[in-house]
C-alpha cells in the first residue's frame, strides 16, 4: 500500500561522514602541537619568535594547549552527538516500522470476514491513530472508507422469517453495529478537549454518499479545520445524533444529502462560528430539531434545499447571531417551527422561497423579542410566509 512513511526521505547525503570530521579536527590539533614543539625547542625561524624570552614561551605554550585540549573536547562532542543522532533516527525508524505493522494488521482486521474481527479492526485502528501523530489522518481515511462502503441497513422481519432472512438480516446487523462503532469512535475522539499533535480535532472526514443510519456524535466540538464531509450522504432510517455539539469553526457538510425518515438532532447545540450546510439537500419525512439551540455566529444553510415533508424545529432557541439561510428552498409539505424562539439579532434568509400546502408563520414567536433581519420583500412576502408586523 503507497502510504508515506516518516522518515522515508534520505538527509544522510547531505553531510560529512564522522570519520572526515574527526580527520579535520586531528589535523588542527596535531598543527597545534607541531607549532608548540617549535615554539618550546626555538628552532622557529620567524623574526616575531626569535626573541621569545622563557616566560612568553611558556605563556603561549599553556594557549597551544588549551587549542589542543578544546580540540579533543570537540572531538569527543562531536562523536557524541553523532551517536545520539544516529541512535534517534534508529529508533524513528523502528517506530515507524511499528506503527506501520499496526496499520498493516488493523487494515486485515478490518477486511475480514467474521464480524467480530472486523469489529476489533475498528478499535485497533482507532488506537494506532491515537498513538501516531503523522499517519492519523490515513487511518481516519481508512475508518471513513469503511462507512462509505457499500451498505443496506437491516430490513424488519416478517411475522414468520425463513431461515435464509434470518441469517441476512443478523449479518446487517451485525453490519450495522460495526459502522455504529466507528461513528461513536469518532465522537468519542471529537468530544475531548483539543491537544496539539494529539487530536483528532482538524482532521477531515470524508463520509461522501454514504449510507447513514446510526452515530452517535453528540457533544462533539467542530473547531477551525475540522471537516465532517457528509455531502450526498443518504439518511434512509435511524438518527444521528449532534445534540450539544459545540462549533467554534470548521464545517458539517449535507450538501445534496436524502434524508428519508431519519432523524438529524442538533438540540442543545451552541453555534459561535462555522458552517453546517444543507445546501440542495432533499428531506422527505425526516425531523430535524434545533430546539433549545443557541446560535451566536456561524451559517446554517438550506439553500435550494427541499422539504417534501418532515419538520425543522428551532423551537426554544435562542438567537444572538449568525444567520440561518433558506433562500430558493422549496417547502412542499414540512413545517418550521420557531416557537419559543428568541432573537436578540442574526439573519433569517428566505428570499425567493417557494411555498405549497405549508405556512412558516414567525408572527407569534418574535412580538417579545428582536425580530431577526429578514429580507425586503418589495412586493410583500412569499405566500406561506408570515412574518411580524413590525420589524
Amino acid at each position: 500500500m503507497g502510504i508515506w512513511k516518516p522518515g522515508d526521505h534520505n538527509t544522510s547525503g547531505h553531510r560529512l561522514p564522522l570519520i572526515v570530521h574527526i580527520g579535520l579536527i586531528l589535523t588542527l590539533a596535531l598543527s597545534a602541537t607541531w607549532g608548540l614543539w617549535r615554539l618550546w625547542s626555538g628552532t622557529w625561524e620567524v623574526t616575531l619568535t626569535e626573541n621569545l624570552n622563557d616566560q612568553s614561551r611558556f605563556e603561549v605554550a599553556k594557549i597551544v594547549l588549551a587549542i589542543v585540549g578544546g580540540l579533543g573536547g570537540i572531538v569527543f562532542l562531536t562523536i557524541g552527538y553523532r551517536k545520539q543522532r544516529d541512535a534517534e533516527a534508529a529508533e524513528t525508524r523502528e517506530q515507524a516500522k511499528h506503527f506501520h505493522e499496526r496499520f498493516g494488521a488493523a487494515a486485515d482486521q478490518l477486511g475480514s470476514e467474521a464480524p467480530r474481527i472486523r469489529l476489533a479492526g475498528v478499535y485497533a485502528m482507532a488506537a494506532l491513530a491515537g498513538d501516531w501523530d503523522a499517519g492519523r489522518q490515513t487511518c481516519i481515511d481508512v475508518l471513513c472508507g469503511y462507512i462509505r462502503a457499500p451498505y443496506e441497513p437491516p430490513r424488519a422481519l416478517d411475522h414468520d422469517p425463513t431461515d435464509e432472512a434470518l441469517k441476512e438480516h443478523r449479518a446487517a446487523t451485525e453490519e450495522r453495529e460495526i459502522r455504529r462503532a466507528i461513528i461513536d469512535t469518532i465522537g468519542e475522539r471529537l468530544r475531548t478537549a483539543p491537544r496539539d499533535g494529539k487530536t483528532w480535532h482538524g482532521h477531515r472526514y470524508d463520509l461522501t454518499r454514504a449510507i447513514l443510519d446510526t452515530g452517535n456524535l453528540s457533544g462533539i466540538m467542530v473547531t477551525p479545520g475540522t471537516v465532517i464531509d457528509l455531502s450526498h450522504t443518504q439518511f434512509p432510517i435511524g438518527r444521528v445524533d449532534f445534540a450539544r455539539a459545540r462549533f467554534s469553526g470548521g464545517i458539517i457538510d449535507f450538501t445534496g444529502a436524502k434524508f428519508n425518515g431519519a432523524t438529524v438532532d442538533f438540540t442543545g447545540a451552541k453555534f459561535c462560528d462555522g458552517t453546517v450546510d444543507f445546501t440542495g439537500a432533499n428531506f422527505g419525512g425526516c425531523t430535524i430539531y434545533f430546539q433549545t439551540a443557541n446560535f451566536d455566529g456561524g451559517t446554517i444553510d438550506f439553500r435550494r434545499a427541499s422539504f417534501g415533508g418532515g419538520t425543522i424545529n428551532f423551537s426554544g432557541a435562542s438567537f444572538g447571531g449568525g444567520t440561518i439561510n433558506f433562500s430558493g428552498a422549496r417547502f412542499e409539505s414540512a413545517s418550521v417551527n420557531f416557537t419559543g424562539a428568541k432573537f436578540r439579532g442574526g439573519t433569517v434568509d428566505f428570499r425567493e422561497v417557494a411555498f405549497s400546502g405549508r405556512t412558516v408563520n414567525l408572527t407569534p414567536y418574535l412580538i417579545r423579542s428582536e425580530p431577526p433581519v429578514i429580507d425586503d420583500f418589495l412586493d410583500g412576502p412569499p405566500e406561506g410566509l408570515l412574518l411580524p408586523s413590525s420589524r
